[in-house]
């Protein structure tokens, strides 16, 4: 499973294991948390593409975005260089606060 946002707990209810060695998107888009929740401004980090590289090299069978609810802005899609990597996967579920997703493979 992969994470995009801050949610740590989800690891530990679902019991999966994390699919990359970023468990959440904070190192992904420059954003930290809590401000992810309501600001886009990233610190300046020249590393995010590299870890969303990394990212799109993944395989999980999971996503769980607890963020695009909270800021549309901050969308696991709206990066363009995750875009077809979650075109892999579809909607099929969504609680009030995240979209799951799973692999169509």
């Amino acid at each position: 499973m992969f994470v995009w946002g801050y949610r740590p707990d989800l690891y530990v209810y679902t019991r999966l294991p994390a699919a990359t060695r970023f468990l959440e998107s904070q190192p992904l888009s420059g954003v930290l948390a809590d401000r992810h929740l309501f600001d886009t401004t990233p610190i300046p980090a020249p590393w995010t593409a590299a870890h969303r590289a990394d990212i799109a090299r993944s395989r999980p069978s999971f996503v769980v975005d607890g963020l695009t609810l909270y800021n549309p802005r901050l969308a696991i899609d709206a990066y363009d260089d995750l875009r077809p990597w979650l075109a892999q996967y579809r909607e099929v579920g969504r609680t009030r606060g995240c979209v799951i997703y799973r692999a169509r493979w």
